[in-house]
């Protein structure tokens, strides 16, 4: 976005080169220009913001050739239009009036006061409930090796987060679960991305990208130094982060951008750099977030159908974000994960307390994000009442958590931080008025008795009414002109009306103000005085009230760690409790956490989604361990509930290690320190790769990084290319997995072969999905059960999705005449596409097997080619390398020849 230049800059008005000259400093960002009671927009940012808000584009000297394209809106609906122009992914910069019209001596001085941006944002009608809105900044250190610095900066609750990664995977993944609105990243002066730049672009295509050329970045020493003055220490050692290099330097570009655009406001509200790293939760990459549909499902992207949309009983917005948080940041400490178990198994067992403190923690406004415009200085009083409102609720909380039989740890500790403030609660109470303003320039806001002033000034405009109506009254009378009245307008203030015809009447002490056509106004020095005493007062009473609850906000923001603190602790008992209730709800149960061996036992387990959604849903038994059963594989029916058993297996592991129960009647869990997924594959064509290479690569990754402490979930490796090549890479994968990665592993697949791997393989095991066959077509049963199979039913499943029975009845005599083709030695099924297409009418060439429209043969050469054809299978077959399995499938194949 960058402004209009056709205009002369001579033509020009001396507001509309002021507006210049602030856009010239800010020509990435829309413009909005205070005059009086409008914010106006100009030339192209007008077209833009016209087009988006959807209001009308006119322009200044319309007829003239020099015409300004112009559009605008009153200044009291501003965080309406902002909100949206934020959410189309545009930056605004407020430029406001900041002297007195009346007394500026020629053009209004304006400054900018506000930089919005999509991560840059303290309004809470631009904010989602439910998100963090972070800004992140990414940078990168070439020494030794590549090392990435990552910052994560929410303005509007103040959270700050960073950590290092060692490769561009991890990276991408991180951010994949902090989910950013906007990125900073550092580039050179010539603006030419990096190439892990660009793949982060790439990854991120609906995040607003904002690029910090390097004149605008600071050495690292200066990075250190700008987060030392913030938190107001002489080291970063306290937060853990003195050994940072690239994530300091990230953690310095990201406070500085935020102190750049919020340009009036103090960020006291960021009190703390939490120093974290990613080896400390359980690795979840982006295709896990998105495979088990964790935050909203696959196609509606909606939260309804996803694990948190479940999980959410959160009475807060800001319990709902911390929700969120555990659910992406799995823990691996066995402790801590049992601290949390231990909190949710007694507000479960305890339902009255818990329902009643779910009640209480209703009424909570979001603290969060109070603090964060409390300290910005943007609060108005309603903020301060909804503040007060909370802070009463905190000892009814207190007595309940305090009368629970038992005292988890969790709990008990968190009692500890959980401040009443009743001095400032009641402060609040005896200084505000119950109904309050939007704004906190236009009074009303101050109650009676706390300012002598303010009280007197008050009374005089109360009473300056009534003394009106007693003057006109006097005037009335001494003048004997009943038809005079005492009026007011914004003009001439308050005058004296006369009409024409009493003219002669009027006293000599009447200073006339003006003249109409049929009246004539006047003042007079009484009336002019009184007129500065109320109108003054009026002025002064909302100066008055400004200040007093400017004083009441610093006193509030004095307290702003407490009022921090007491919110983390109130969102830590909203999720406790919300994991409670579902747990109440749905009949899970606590899993056993297991640390001796590497397992996933779980008995009757159910999909914690789709049981909510399917009226007779199926539970299934999992007993995968590492020194038994490693590996499953899982063949079956498209459609018959192979999917969600796998997906329903890596949310047990999520959820166990965020600190819920799981939906299952028994489960004993290990602690994973990844789950993997390969399910589905689609092509990326903006990076020029197909399905196949997908496919391939994210395997690749997880072959890769893959260890024992791992859980894996792979659905049909190996298809997106020939049968042969999927069947050999699939294979290869399966026995990668169980000899070298050691990993607990759920993988299905259509390749009927690997299930021979159980027979040669110690710690793998096959399963099928239960299949019900009648002569009418087949029930898919979705029990797991021991054992492999060998028919995918594909003709069936096609028979339910609704292809037409007469193409459901040529594939069945297809299918029979391939299956005779494996039986008689395969050698005929190389025909081509065109020989086969042609053979439908011109009949088959010689030398091809006939699949599509064989000739009825006789019935005695019928017996010469069964016989022909039991010779050949027979001799075919090389017993040294015959396995059982494939021996029982080779008589069963003889069997069926002699019967037929």
């Amino acid at each position: 976005m960058t402004s209009k230049k056709s205009s002369p800059k001579k033509t020009l008005t001396p507001m509309l080169r002021q507006y210049l000259e602030v856009k010239a400093k800010h020509s990435d960002k829309i413009l909005l220009f205070r005059m009086g009671d409008f914010y106006e927009i100009f030339f192209d940012d007008a077209a833009i913001a016209a087009k988006t808000l959807k209001i009308t584009l006119t322009s200044r000297n319309k007829k003239n050739d020099d015409a300004v394209p112009m559009c605008g809106f009153p200044h009291h609906a501003a965080t309406g239009y902002i909100t949206s122009l934020v959410a189309a992914g545009h930056k605004v910069v407020v430029c406001d009036q900041v002297e007195d019209p009346k007394q500026a001596k020629g053009l209004v001085r304006r400054e900018v006061t506000k930089i919005i941006t999509p991560g840059v944002n303290l309004e809470s009608e631009n904010l989602t409930p439910d998100d963090d809105n972070f800004l992140a900044a990414v940078t990168c250190r070439q020494q030794k090796q590549t090392l990435f610095g990552l910052s994560l900066l929410d303005v509007s609750t103040g959270k700050f987060k960073v950590t290092e990664l060692s490769d561009l995977e991890s990276l991408l993944d991180e951010l994949g679960r902090s989910r950013p609105t906007e990125i900073l990243l550092s580039i050179p002066t010539d603006h030419r991305a990096e190439p892990w730049q660009e793949e982060i672009k790439d990854e991120f295509t609906r995040v607003h990208f904002t690029l910090r050329p390097g004149t605008d970045i600071l050495t690292p020493e200066e990075n250190r130094e700008l987060l030392c003055r913030h938190f107001g220490t002489i080291t970063l050692a306290g937060f853990g982060g003195d050994n940072l290099t690239a994530g300091l330097d990230a953690a310095g570009i990201a406070l500085a951008y935020v102190q750049e655009t919020q340009k009036q406001s103090n960020l006291h509200h960021i009190q703390s750099l939490e120093v974290y790293r990613n080896t400390s939760f359980m690795q979840i990459d982006r295709n896990v977030i998105t495979n088990l549909e964790l935050l909203c499902t696959i196609q509606e992207r909606s939260k309804t159908g996803s694990l948190f949309g479940v999980l959410d009983c959160c009475q807060t917005s800001m319990g709902s974000r911390q929700l969120k948080e555990w659910l992406l940041f799995p823990l691996l400490d066995k402790d801590l994960i049992e601290q949390r178990l231990d909190a949710v198994e007694i507000l479960l067992e305890e339902k009255r307390c818990r329902r009643e403190l779910m009640s209480h923690l209703g009424k909570l406004y979001d603290l969060d994000r109070l603090a964060g415009r409390l300290a910005s200085g943007r609060a108005n009083g309603r903020d301060l009442l909804s503040l007060r409102d909370s802070l009463k609720l905190i000892p009814q909380i207190k007595e309940l958590l305090a009368g629970l039989p038992l005292q988890p740890a969790l709990i008990n500790r968190a009692l500890t931080g959980l401040h009443e403030l009743k001095e400032l609660s009641d402060t609040i109470s005896e200084t505000l008025l119950e109904e309050q303003p939007l704004s906190i320039t236009e009074g009303r806001m101050i109650r009676e008795g706390i300012d002598n002033q303010l009280d007197e000034l008050r009374s005089i405009s109360k009473n300056g009414k009534q003394w009106l109506i007693e003057y006109e009254l006097k005037e009335k009378e001494k003048t004997g002109i009943n038809a005079l009245k005492v009026r007011f307008n914004r003009v001439f203030g308050y005058y004296i009306e006369v009409t024409r015809r009493h003219s002669e009447q009027v006293p000599a002490e009447y200073i006339r103000r003006q003249t109409l056509t049929n009246a004539d106004r006047f003042i007079t020095d009484e009336l002019k005085a009184y007129e500065e005493k109320i109108l003054g007062a009026e002025e002064k009473i909302n100066l008055i009230e400004h200040r007093l609850f400017l004083a009441l906000m610093e006193r509030a923001c004095r307290q702003l760690k407490e009022i921090r603190e007491s919110a983390v602790r109130l969102t830590l008992f909203d999720v406790l409790c919300a994991l409670a209730e579902v747990a109440d709800r749905h009949r899970y149960c606590r899993p056993e956490i297991v640390s001796d061996r590497q397992l996933l036992e779980i008995e009757e387990g159910r999909h914690p989604v789709i049981e909510i959604l399917s009226e007779n849903f199926v539970p299934n038994t999992t007993t995968l361990d590492r020194e038994k059963e490693q590996l499953w594989i899982i063949t079956g029916p498209n459609m018959s509930g192979k999917s969600t058993f796998m997906r329903q297996n890596g949310l047990f592991a999520l959820m166990a290690q965020m600190g819920s129960f799981v939906p299952a009647e028994k489960a004993k869990i290990s602690i994973f320190d990844h789950i993997f997924t390969r399910v589905g594959a689609s092509d990326n064509l903006g990076r020029g790769l197909s399905t196949f290479m997908v496919e391939m690569t994210e395997t690749a990754r997880i072959l890769h990084q893959a260890g024992p402490e791992s859980l894996i979930i792979l659905d049909e490796i190996g298809r997106g290319t020939s049968t042969f090549d999927g069947l050999s890479l699939a294979w290869a994968i399966a026995e990668e997995i169980h000899e070298n990665c050691g990993s607990l592993t759920l993988f299905a697949t259509h390749y009927h072969e690997l299930t021979e791997l159980e027979l040669i393989k110690e710690r793998i095991a096959n399963y099928n999905v239960a299949v019900q066959q009648r002569d009418d077509g087949i029930t898919f049963l979705r029990r797991i059960i021991k054992g492999g199979t060998n028919h995918s039913y594909g003709i069936e499943v096609a028979k339910l999705a609704g292809i037409p029975d007469a193409v459901l009845t040529r594939a069945r005599e297809i299918l029979g005449n391939l299956e005779a083709a494996e039986i008689s030695g395969g050698e005929n099924l190389r025909m081509t596409g065109r020989s086969i297409l042609s053979s439908r009418t011109n009949g088959l060439k010689s030398g091809y097997l006939p699949l599509l429209e064989p000739s009825p043969p006789t019935t005695e050469k019928r017996c010469d080619d069964k016989s022909a054809a039991l010779k050949q299978l027979i001799k075919k077959q090389d017993l040294n390398r015959t396995t059982p399995i494939k021996a029982l499938n080779i008589l069963e194949k003889l069997q069926k020849m002699i019967r037929d």
